[in-house]
């Protein structure tokens, strides 16, 4: 089968300790995305919001291209779900109610994704290996058009 020995030539190439790490800082980087829309949601300047969830949901491309692969099988459902809803929401909502269980929504999805990267984080391959956080911010600020406030990563 040549999808299996192509998989275990990248296995090859790559360590489980940088899969783990790609792994996690994606996630990490999926929640500050997750809380930045989650922020604009929450405030009155539609433009700010439409940028986000934009962002959001350019992220989303990305992360199911490269690190949804490496989820665990549990995990899919709530990243499936997140991408459901993002994929759903062309604009932002008008509805005040609405733009509100949005912002909900992604915050508690935030909280999903920084708890599945401290799982990840917690794996041997990454027990002594610190979260880069300037990476993280370099990956967010590469989806939000150059613009990573400290707090979104």
């Amino acid at each position: 089968n040549g999808a299996h020995d192509a998989s275990k030539a990248f296995e090859a190439l790559v360590s489980p300790a940088e899969i783990a790490e790609r792994l996690r800082l994606d996630l990490w980087a999926l929640a500050g995305l997750c809380e930045a829309a989650t922020r604009g949601l929450r405030k009155p300047n539609r433009d700010k919001a439409e940028s986000a969830l934009g962002a959001l949901r350019a992220y989303l491309q990305y992360f199911h291209g490269v690190s949804y692969q490496l989820l665990r099988y549990r995990d899919y459902d709530p990243v499936d779900r997140l991408a459901a809803l993002v994929g759903e929401t062309e604009t932002v909502p008008e509805d005040e109610a609405q733009r509100a269980a949005l912002a909900n929504e992604l915050h508690r999805f935030s909280e999903v994704a920084r708890a599945l990267s401290s799982e990840v984080a917690r794996r041997a391959d990454l027990a002594s290996v610190p979260l880069d956080r300037g990476e993280v911010k370099a990956l967010v600020a590469r989806f939000r058009g150059g613009h990573a406030p400290v707090d979104d990563a």
